[in-house]
């Protein structure tokens, strides 16, 4: 493995205000047109029941199936429907039965 400090040489020039980043830097980060993963979430399995929450009930429910996984909580899609009818008041419309 290489360091950086193995591949900046004493003949580059740094000025003041110079970056100190090897020229090679820059090509090992991804761009925005290169395109970018993301991690997986413990809510991917239930992403289209999560498109009516607003952003904070989003990131409740994920911070509670995260705590809950470790606790042996897994629900299943339906077990979802309920809470979050329960705990928020709405009945996801990716749900078949769902009267809108």
């Amino acid at each position: 493995m290489t360091t950086i400090a193995a591949q900046v040489t004493a003949t580059d020039p740094v000025e003041p205000g110079d970056s100190i980043r090897p020229r090679s830097y820059a090509s090992a980060r991804p761009s925005a047109t290169q395109g970018t993963s993301r991690a997986p979430s413990i809510a991917d399995q239930y992403s289209g029941l999560l498109d009516d929450l607003t952003a904070s009930q989003r990131r409740g429910l994920i911070a509670k199936l995260a705590n809950g996984y470790y606790d042996g909580w897994r629900p299943t899609r339906a077990q979802l429907i309920r809470h979050l009818w329960n705990e928020y008041g709405v009945i996801p419309r990716d749900n078949p039965g769902s009267p809108r």
